[in-house]
């Protein structure tokens, strides 16, 4: 998966999606959503399952990973329960090295954590980083601190963000616009809306709902 790659084509099927996790959302079709991501146009898996123990969440990532068929790239997400975040990236960190995984995304003050301990983390190869953000002032830091690409969010209204006021496109041209790393639109997105992210610069879209709703 290319992230750096940016086209601005607004043909749906020609926009890259990557694919974000949740296994609540899927119910017992979880799995079988996870294998027709490819199918389904997705470009790589973002393994978001923020309810889970550090255990819990390797033992999914491992069951994904070895789904047969299964040849998108995975990233890890830091966004899970675990009190010492410096211990989750080591491990994290030991799992990329030790299964290949593309990369790790991070919430902004996992970043921050990252930021501070990454010459103590062996990845094993250079590895994707993303950063999850929520302004134009934590875009800029982001990129500045080593990001290779920004998810920027929410974009439009979203069941996974209840009553909370979406940021929109005007918040997505001005990210896009002040960062020169890809941006990656999240929240919302639709096959309806989604050349309006394109538009507004972003690199593609993050979708949930499009590839794990049933």
């Amino acid at each position: 998966m290319e992230l750096k790659e940016i086209k601005m084509d607004t043909d749906y099927d020609k926009i890259k999606k990557i694919a974000v996790s949740n296994r609540k959302m899927s119910g017992n079709a979880y799995f079988q959503n996870i294998d027709g991501l490819k199918e389904h146009g997705a470009c790589g898996l973002l393994l978001r399952e923020k309810d889970l123990t550090l255990t819990e969440y390797f033992r999914l990532a491992d069951r994904v990973r070895k789904r047969p068929g299964f040849s998108l790239p995975m990233i890890l997400h830091t966004g899970i329960r675990y009190p010492d975040k410096t211990e989750v990236l080591r491990k994290m960190a030991g799992y990329v090295a030790k299964y290949g995984m593309a990369g790790i995304h991070f919430t902004g003050p996992d970043f921050g954590v990252y930021c501070k301990h990454r010459e103590n983390m062996d990845f094993g190869k250079k590895i994707l980083t993303g950063v999850s953000v929520h302004s134009v002032t934590e875009a800029e830091i982001a990129e500045k601190s080593g990001a290779d690409y920004l998810i920027a969010g929410h974009i439009f209204e979203t069941g996974c963000k209840p009553g909370m006021r979406p940021r929109g496109t005007e918040f997505l041209q001005c990210v896009c616009k002040q960062v020169s790393i890809p941006v990656y639109a999240i929240g919302g997105i639709t096959k309806e809306n989604a050349a309006l992210t394109i538009q507004s610069g972003a690199a593609g879209i993050c979708m949930m709902s499009g590839f794990f709703k049933t």
